[in-house]
């Protein structure tokens, strides 16, 4: 998760997952039926780092892993489950073909958790 765990706008989460690229994160998800986004709104025609994520000193070639997610109040507690459960299965699978993540494992948790 980017930014502060505390004070951050409500419905707006933004990951950074290493060894994967933010478009490839997409393309999954949308096979899943799961919509999101690898970058702020003023980014995301641009296939590079998030100016926003370099400025919190997340590194350009982490930055290129993000993906943005957005919540809005027709959220139902089964869309985050249905994505609790497919979002790891998606890291997993691109970690798998993916040729920098060799040794990944340990470095970063690949499991994410979201609770409405």
């Amino acid at each position: 998760l980017t930014g502060d765990r505390e004070n951050r706008l409500p419905g707006h989460a933004s990951f950074v997952v290493d060894f994967i690229e933010g478009e490839a994160m997409l393309l999954l998800l949308a096979g899943k039926g799961i919509y999101a986004a690898s970058g702020s709104a003023c980014s995301s025609k641009a296939l590079k780092a998030s100016p926003v994520l370099i400025s919190i000193g997340i590194p350009s070639h982490r930055a290129q892993g993000s993906v943005v997610f957005t919540l809005g109040e027709e959220t139902s507690q089964e869309d985050l489950e249905y994505f609790n459960e497919s979002f790891p299965q998606i890291i997993t699978r691109l970690r798998e073909i993916s040729p920098y993540a060799k040794g990944w494992e340990g470095t970063e948790d690949a499991s994410c958790t979201a609770k409405k």
